[in-house]
């Protein structure tokens, strides 16, 4: 699945067991080097000779049904996804309320979905910690 610390788009095809073409061979690509959450638009808007919007939804579903990609968090209305592999660990993230921009952050020890709880018969599939207020160039600004 990877080559230097990021993933390789037709591998990780491949280990899906998703026919490898040329269209998801780059959305994937415009995925792996966006390297932070992303919305459909975003992803839109990085591709160049971008497919249209609904071709790049379909594979984005797609990339989330296979495990390729999580769902990041919604914001306004707005999914954001990020690739679910080794070299991108689950992480909280923050929304400016001002900018709408999310930022990636770095994971918060001891925070570990596998261990909440199991003594209570919990088992966690998914977390989302996510933070609002107002990035630093926003709060420059107030």
């Amino acid at each position: 699945m990877s080559s230097e610390g990021s993933c390789v788009p037709r591998t990780v095809l491949t280990e899906a067991g998703l026919k490898v073409t040329r269209q998801r061979i780059d959305v994937l690509e415009a995925i792996v080097r966006y390297r932070k959450a992303f919305s459909v638009s975003d992803i839109k808007q990085a591709m160049t000779g971008a497919p249209d919007t609904a071709t790049i939804y379909r594979n984005i579903m797609l990339f989330l049904e296979k495990k390729i990609l999580r769902t990041a968090l919604s914001c306004n209305g707005t999914s954001f996804y990020e690739l679910d592999c080794s070299h991108n660990p689950r992480h909280p993230h923050f929304v400016c309320e001002m900018c709408g921009r999310v930022f990636c952050l770095k994971h918060i020890d001891g925070v570990e979905e596998q261990s909440l709880l199991p003594e209570r018969g919990f088992r966690v599939t998914a977390m989302q910690l996510e933070y609002r207020g107002l990035c630093p160039a926003c709060n420059s600004k107030k």
